[in-house]
């Protein structure tokens, strides 16, 4: 029930209403407005991320199945930002997900690289060891890794389960 009228606590409300309410319930100013704050960086955190994971993983479907040759440059662009970067980022932000506090965009850059690494090498094992490695099944086995990182996430955060 908290949680339900915490999540419900901005929806329709201005800010200055919603601290009213929370100074009502017992809470400090203080604590008022750290929570509606906290709130608010929840609801507007992953949408960046997440459209950028989900307009690349569509576009790269879209061209591998297509198969045509004059994209092959665009394929070969988004494929190497996805593997290289995309993967590692969002399982870094499903791992961490208030990374913004806790890293630089230095640090964030080379810790998703990292991760980008080891989780497709991972993927490219396990591949080897059960279907076998194929342009079609390693790609499609990149873009559920990424898919399933990047929804957790979101569902983590749209939950407020921080």
């Amino acid at each position: 029930m908290k949680q339900e009228t915490q999540s419900n606590l901005m929806e329709g409300k201005t800010v200055e209403d919603a601290v009213q309410t929370l100074t009502k319930r017992g809470m400090s100013k203080s604590d008022a407005i750290d929570t509606i704050r906290r709130q608010y960086e929840v609801q507007t955190s992953f949408t960046a991320s997440f459209l950028m994971t989900q307009i690349s993983s569509a576009i790269l479907i879209l061209i591998l199945y297509l198969n045509i040759p004059d994209l092959s440059f665009i394929k070969m662009v988004i494929g190497g930002i996805f593997v290289i970067f995309l993967a590692g980022y969002n399982l870094l932000q499903l791992l961490y997900v208030r990374s913004d506090r806790l890293f630089n965009g230095l640090e964030k850059l080379s810790l998703s690289l990292g991760l980008g690494f080891v989780s497709v090498s991972l993927i490219g094992l396990l591949l080897d060891f059960t279907v076998g490695i194929s342009l079609y099944s390693a790609t499609l086995s990149v873009v559920i890794f990424v898919e399933l990182m990047s929804i957790m996430r979101y569902e983590l955060v749209r939950r407020n389960e921080l």
